[in-house]
């Protein structure tokens, strides 16, 4: 596994909020591999099939990763990445989980376009659905090592307000 991810650092203000055995990312990823939530596989075919994804549906998320990092510029219409992050899924073993949402908040969640709207696995825009603040990825993200909203309650009241905001200004937009 390539060391890609983060540590959280000892002077992190926030450090006591987090286990220590959780403070370097990859044995929390171990146990979770040796769990069986985290499938390892020798192939991208392979990972495909024990994630229970349809044929192809991976194998070509990947190609056309992979031709993005060579092209040194993300292509796909929704989120660009930054060119730093265009790093090759090319060596195994290689990973994956099937993820979802849990009680009261999603983490990662939906994958959106500007507009708010939700975008499909195969990534087409699902006609009629929007998504906004956390149901679209929230503020769970990087900036927030201890898995709280950086801003607490009133301040995520606020950003689903805005995302609500936005996600109506689109449909507006399209009528």
């Amino acid at each position: 596994m390539r060391n890609i991810g983060k540590v959280i650092p000892d002077d992190d203000p926030l450090i006591d909020r987090v286990p220590e055995w959780q403070r370097d990312w990859r044995n929390a990823f171990q146990m979770m591999v040796d769990a069986g939530a985290v499938k390892e596989c020798d192939t991208i075919e392979e990972l495909e099939e024990a994630l229970g994804l349809r044929e192809d549906v991976l194998v070509q998320a990947v190609k056309d990763w992979n031709a993005a990092c060579e092209a040194g510029e993300d292509t796909v219409p929704t989120y660009k990445y930054d060119p730093s992050w265009l790093i090759p899924i090319s060596e195994p073993p290689y990973y994956g989980a099937k993820l979802g949402g849990n009680l009261f908040a999603t983490k990662c969640g939906l994958r959106i376009n500007p507009k708010m709207q939700v975008i499909d696995t195969e990534g087409a825009v699902i006609p009629g659905l929007y998504a906004g603040w956390h149901t679209a990825g929230g503020s769970n993200g990087e900036n927030n090592l201890a898995g709280k909203p950086f801003n607490g309650l009133y301040g995520d009241v606020g950003l689903s307000f805005l995302g609500g905001y936005m996600a109506a200004g689109s449909i507006i937009g399209e009528i």
